[in-house]
C-alpha cells in the first residue's frame, strides 16, 4: 500500500535511520563506499599491469590517499550544516559526504606521493593519474547507490506512477526525510513507536522551531503551509515535511552517466590515436604488420616479416594457409600488437639514443656549472656591496666639509652603478646560456622535440599521457553541470549557492580542457626527459 505522509511511513516502517542500513544493522553508505574503492583499486591495478608499472607506489598511495579522501569528503560534506557538532564532520558513515571534498584532498595527497616517487621510478605523474583517476568514475557510480539508501541526491518532484520503470525497492526510497534535528529525538528512546506523544514534542531549534512532531510528519498536501515560531512560512518542497513527495532518481542518472563516461574514456579516448592516426604503420611498411587491417598482407611467412627493434617481444598469431602444395603456417599481428610494434614498444637505434644522451648530458653538465657559477656570482656581488657600503661609511666619517661629502656621494653612486652594471652583465651572460628563472616553465623544447622525433619518427598521432585525466575532469564536470539544477541547495558542491557552485564547476570544467591541451600539445614538446615512462618509455 502506498503511504501518503512521512508519519504514516514511520508508523509502518519504524526508525528512518534503519532504512539507511542493510537489515537495520550495517549502514549502507560505507558499504557502497568501500566496494567502490575496491573496484577503483582493482581496475587501476589492471591498467598498471598492462603498462607494466610496479605497484609499490600505488600500494603506498592506497594506505595514504583513501583515508585522507574519505575524511575530506566527510568534512566538506558536513562542515556547512547549521548547528552540527564539530566532531561529527568526521563521521563518514553518516549522510552528508562531499565527492568534491574527497577528490580534492585525495588528489592533492596522491599528487604529492606520486610526484616525489616519480623522481626514483622515472614514471610521469600523468601516467599514474591516467591509470587511476578515470576509474574513480566507477567508484562514484557505485557510491551513488549509497545515496539512495540515505535518501539523498534526488531530483525534481514527480508522480509515483511516472516511476513505473523502476523496481519497488528503488522507487520507494525516492523521497527526502525532513530534518528532525531540532526535536532532539535521540533523547526520546524509540520515539517512532510513541505516536501518542508526537503532538506534545515540539522542536526547540531548526526550521521547525515551535512546531509539533505530529504537524511536521502528518501535514497533508493542500493544507496551509506550516509556520514556525519565527514567522517563517515553510515550503514543503524544500523542507520535505508531511506528504511524501517522490522525486527523480538523480543518483541513478549520475551513476549511469559516470559509467558511460568511464567507457568512453577507457575504450574510445585511449584508442583515438590507433583508430584515426593519418599515418598508419602498415601503410608505411606493409610487410612489418600483417593483419586484417592491412590491405596488402593479411598474413605472411615468418621470414617475410620485416623486423623492427622493440623493447619487448612481439607476439604473432599462427594461421594455416591452404595452397596447392598443401598447408603453410603463416603469422599475423593483432591490431594492438601492431601499434605496440610501431610505436608503444618501438625502440630507437642504440647509436642515436647514445648520441642523444651524450648531448643531453653535456647540456646538463653545462647547466650545473653555470648554476654553480650563478650562485658564486650572486654571493660575490652581495659581499662586494657590503664592503663598498662599509668603505663609504668610513670615508664619509672622515670627510672634513660638505664639499667632500658631496663628492663622496657622487662617487658612491657611480661606484654602485658600475658594480650593478658589471653584475648584470655577468648574469645576462649566464642567462643567455641557461635562461633565467622562467626556464622552469619553458622546459626544454629543443631536447623534448628531439626526443619526440627519436621515439616517433613516423609522426603517428597518439593520445598522450594526461589526456584521459583531463577528460575525466572535463567529463565529470559536464555531468555535474547538466544535473546540478535539479539538486537541493544543501547538496551542491558550494552548498546553498547556485551562483558560486556553477562558477566553481565552470572553472573546473575549463581546467579539464586546459589539462587535455597541455598534455596532448604542449608537454610532449617541452617537458619530456630521457628514460622516463610517458605514453611509452622514452
Amino acid at each position: 500500500m502506498l503511504l501518503s505522509t512521512i508519519g504514516e511511513w514511520i508508523v509502518a516502517n519504524g526508525d528512518p535511520a534503519a532504512d539507511r542500513s542493510f537489515g537495520g544493522v550495517v549502514p549502507a553508505y560505507p558499504v557502497f563506499m568501500f566496494v567502490g574503492i575496491i573496484i577503483v583499486i582493482f581496475f587501476s591495478i589492471i591498467k598498471m599491469k598492462i603498462k607494466k608499472i610496479p605497484l609499490r607506489e600505488f600500494e603506498l598511495a592506497i594506505i595514504t590517499v583513501v583515508p585522507i579522501g574519505v575524511i575530506g569528503g566527510s568534512i566538506f560534506g558536513k562542515i556547512f550544516i547549521p548547528g552540527i557538532e564539530w566532531y561529527t564532520v568526521f563521521f563518514f558513515w553518516q549522510p552528508g559526504m562531499s565527492l568534491f571534498g574527497a577528490l580534492i584532498l585525495g588528489t592533492v595527497a596522491g599528487f604529492v606521493i606520486f610526484y616525489v616517487r616519480s623522481k626514483k621510478t622515472l614514471i610521469s605523474v600523468w601516467v599514474y593519474a591516467d591509470c587511476i583517476i578515470p576509474n574513480i568514475l566507477i567508484g562514484q557510480a557505485i557510491g551513488r547507490w549509497g545515496n539512495m539508501f540515505n535518501h539523498e541526491i534526488l531530483g525534481s518532484v514527480v508522480s509515483y506512477d511516472s516511476l513505473w520503470w523502476l523496481v519497488d525497492s528503488i522507487k520507494n526510497k525516492l523521497f527526502y526525510f525532513p530534518n528532525l534535528a531540532g526535536f532532539e529525538l535521540e533523547t526520546k528512546g524509540e520515539w517512532w513507536t510513541n505516536i501518542s506523544e508526537w503532538s506534545n514534542w515540539k522542536a526547540t531549534s531548526g526550521p521547525f522551531q515551535g512546531l509539533s512532531l505530529e504537524n511536521v510528519l502528518n501535514w497533508k498536501m493542500g493544507s496551509e503551509w506550516l509556520v514556525n515560531d519565527l514567522g517563517d512560512k515553510l515550503d514543503p518542497n524544500i523542507y520535505n515535511y508531511g506528504t511524501i513527495q517522490f522525486r527523480n532518481p538523480l543518483f541513478l542518472y549520475e551513476s549511469l552517466m559516470n559509467i558511460g563516461l568511464w567507457l568512453i574514456i577507457t575504450f574510445v579516448i585511449n584508442n583515438l590515436g590507433r583508430w584515426f592516426s593519418p599515418t598508419k604503420p602498415w601503410d608505411l611498411e606493409p610487410k612489418a604488420y600483417p593483419g586484417w587491417y592491412n590491405k596488402k598482407y593479411k598474413s605472411l611467412k615468418e621470414q617475410e616479416i620485416v623486423g623492427i627493434n622493440t623493447q619487448l617481444p612481439i607476439k604473432y598469431k599462427k594461421v594455416q594457409i591452404k595452397t596447392k602444395a598443401g598447408e603453410n603456417i603463416e603469422l599475423k599481428l593483432g591490431f594492438y600488437q601492431a601499434w605496440n610494434k610501431a610505436f608503444y614498444w618501438y625502440q630507437p637505434d642504440e647509436q642515436k639514443i647514445h648520441e642523444f644522451e651524450m648531448a643531453l648530458n653535456e647540456k646538463e653538465i653545462m647547466q650545473t656549472q653555470q648554476l654553480s657559477r650563478l650562485t658564486k656570482i650572486k654571493k660575490e656581488h652581495k659581499q662586494k656591496i657590503v664592503k663598498s657600503k662599509a668603505d663609504f661609511r668610513n670615508k664619509l666619517s672622515r670627510a672634513k666639509n660638505s664639499n667632500d661629502k658631496q663628492q663622496l656621494l657622487k662617487s658612491k653612486k657611480q661606484n654602485f652603478d658600475l658594480i650593478y652594471q658589471n653584475h648584470q652583465e655577468k648574469l645576462n651572460e649566464i642567462y643567455a646560456l641557461i635562461g633565467n628563472w622562467t626556464r622552469i616553465f619553458k622546459g626544454n623544447p629543443e631536447f623534448s622535440k628531439g626526443l619526440e622525433k627519436l621515439n616517433n619518427p613516423n609522426k603517428y598521432f597518439v593520445i598522450r599521457c594526461g589526456v584521459t585525466t583531463g577528460f575525466y575532469v572535463f567529463g565529470y564536470m559536464l555531468i555535474r553541470v547538466i544535473l546540478e539544477t535539479q539538486r537541493r541547495p544543501e547538496e551542491l558542491f558550494i552548498q546553498n549557492s547556485f551562483v558560486a557552485d556553477f562558477i566553481v564547476l565552470t572553472i573546473l570544467l575549463l581546467l579539464g580542457i586546459v589539462i587535455i591541451i597541455f598534455a596532448q600539445f604542449i608537454a610532449p614538446y617541452k617537458y619530456r626527459e630521457v628514460n622516463w615512462l610517458y605514453e611509452k618509455s622514452y
